[in-house]
């Protein structure tokens, strides 16, 4: 499997497990709105009350869960990947700064030169009109 291909599937994993954080926060706000709607009536309190104590114990399974899969082999490896990744991009990036620099570096002499061309053209034909407008003639 190329590079290309590992980092387009890390980016996909990336994505879904960005998208699967999103759905959890979801729920836990819709559950938290009803939960609030809900305390308000004396007879659902001890059902909210039980239903917190199971989501509470969710929560903590699912910490669990996530925690023991990144200090796994597996985990540790992903992260070491993700670092290398990061890294390497890090280095291509500065490379291509690096190797873009000299044409950066000639078009913006380019553009000076041409603005700087425009300006003297535009202080003539000012210095020009002047001359022609001016009825005492040029100045002495």
């Amino acid at each position: 499997m190329s590079e290309e291909q590992d980092r387009r599937e890390e980016q996909s994993a990336a994505e879904a497990w960005r998208r699967v954080g999103e759905q959890f926060e979801s729920l836990g706000k819709s559950l938290a709105a009803a939960f609030e709607e809900a305390w308000h009536d004396e007879t659902n309190r001890q059902a909210v009350k039980e239903v917190e104590s199971g989501l509470r114990a969710m929560s903590r399974a699912v910490a669990d869960a996530v925690d023991e899969a990144v200090e796994s082999p597996e985990g540790r490896r992903l992260r070491a990947d993700a670092e290398r990744m990061a890294q390497s991009a890090h280095e291509t990036g500065k490379q291509v700064v690096d190797e873009a620099r000299p044409q950066i570096l000639a078009a913006f002499q380019s553009m000076q030169q041409g603005l700087q061309s425009a300006i003297d053209n535009l202080q003539r034909k000012q210095d020009t009109g002047a001359e022609e407008t001016d009825p005492e003639g040029p100045a002495a």
